[in-house]
């Protein structure tokens, strides 16, 4: 995620809150043990405070200073330690528009670093799958300051339909402008302390979350294993007013539940450990090139130049005017079918071509549509595998696929 935007005007990717960013951003309610009553206090005004919107003194958003990290990729937050090829696995079920299905997610520390605008951040993989079927893949950039703050500096999201890639979306700090960076972990979180932010993405991304120290001290029994002295830290956006998502963090584990409380009704995920582990040389290297297999999709979406205004002249309006007076109606008329002409284009069965390389199957149409600013190639595909058509978006110049959309 160098600097890399995705624009897709049709395809509306699924922006789960907290979702791989934070590791484990899902939700399971599990009791534990009764709070004192001024933790019981803060709680309230806590509640309170995060279903109205951010709570008075707390900053808007985090501001980061490249100064401030050396050595980031190396994280040893204690109450989340990234350390090259740790693997975490939590199970459970989701439930979206009423329907529950079997939840898994995989979060595996990668041995690769990549620069973010100027940090060196720790890569992360992450894959969710749904009813044993993978259904997103991400990878998120994280990094350390020198006070031992973990920060979130962006993530590149892919949806899948079996082994088919039909769309991602990518953002990191400064873009798309007024994007920012955030943090997930504190370096000395206390019961008590105001909210943070864990990063921001404006539309069409809507990434708002913030975090908060809600409980200390509890005592939490997951598959994996039994903690105490667990912190729970809850989560809420801009979006979903009143709903919060509760993770568990033990001290040189992480997280290790996560769990929700508010508004939580027709969507929702419930999720625990269930193994945390430490991957050997030959998965790690098998990991490492799934990584970079994402990495290498995300730069299919380059961020293009801003756009330049000329302004046109005296002169220009009256000798346009004079050239619409002196053209034939009829070619009038007929110039937006030959939009683009003069340029070089690829044809379209060249355009078809592309598409089928692409997602295996037949190409049933092409059209030239406006896509991602400019007019491309959308090519319909019936895939071999069966299922639903699918549109293979191509730069009409290049013939370079810039995505796939259902």
């Amino acid at each position: 995620m160098t600097a890399n935007l995705i624009s897709n005007e049709k395809m509306k990717m699924p922006l789960l809150s907290g979702l791989l960013a934070t590791a484990l951003a899902c939700a399971l309610f599990f009791a534990v043990t009764p709070e004192a009553s001024g933790q019981a206090k803060t709680g309230a005004k806590a509640k309170e405070a995060a279903s109205t919107g951010i709570e008075p003194g707390a900053k808007r958003f985090e501001e980061l200073n490249v100064k401030d990290f050396d050595k980031s990729e190396n994280i040893d937050n204690p109450w989340w330690p990234l350390k090259p090829g740790m693997q975490w696995t939590v199970e459970g079920h989701a439930i979206e528009d009423g329907k529950k299905e079997r939840h898994k997610i995989v979060f595996t520390v990668s041995d690769l670093v990549k620069v973010i605008d100027g940090v060196r951040c720790r890569v992360i993989y992450d894959s969710d799958f749904r009813n044993g079927k993978l259904k997103e893949q991400e990878i998120v950039y994280f990094a350390q300051d020198k006070a031992g703050n973990v920060w979130h500096l962006g993530q590149y999201r892919e949806v899948m339909e079996g082994k088919i890639f039909v769309g991602g979306q990518i953002w990191v700090i400064n873009n798309p402008p007024g994007a920012k960076a955030g943090i997930m972990m504190p370096a000395n979180p206390k019961l008590g302390d105001l909210s943070y932010s864990e990063g921001y993405a404006p539309p069409p991304f809507y990434w708002t979350d913030r975090g908060r120290v809600y409980k200390v001290g509890q005592k939490v029994k997951v598959p994996a294993g039994s903690y105490s002295d667990v912190m729970v830290i809850e989560e809420f956006d801009e979006e979903s007013p009143g709903n919060f998502q509760l993770k568990y963090y033990a001290k040189g584990v992480g997280n290790i539940k996560v769990g929700s409380r508010g508004k939580v009704g027709e969507t929702d995920e419930m999720l625990e450990l269930t193994s945390v582990k430490m991957l050997d040389e030959k998965e790690l290297a098998v990991m490492r090139e799934k990584v970079m297999e994402l990495d290498k999709r995300a730069g299919m979406f380059p961020v293009l130049p801003a756009m330049e205004r000329i302004a046109l002249t005296a002169a220009d309006h009256a000798q346009g005017a004079a050239k619409m007076a002196a053209a034939p109606a009829a070619a009038v008329a007929a110039a937006p079918a030959k939009a683009g002409a003069g340029a070089k284009v690829i044809s379209e069965d060249e355009a078809k071509a592309i598409a089928e390389k692409r997602v295996p199957g037949k190409a049933i149409d092409v059209a030239i549509e406006k896509k991602m600013g400019a007019n491309r190639y959308v090519v319909e595909v019936k895939p071999a595998a069966g299922g639903k058509e699918l549109d293979v978006i191509i730069d009409m110049a290049s013939g370079k696929v810039l995505a796939v959309e259902k």
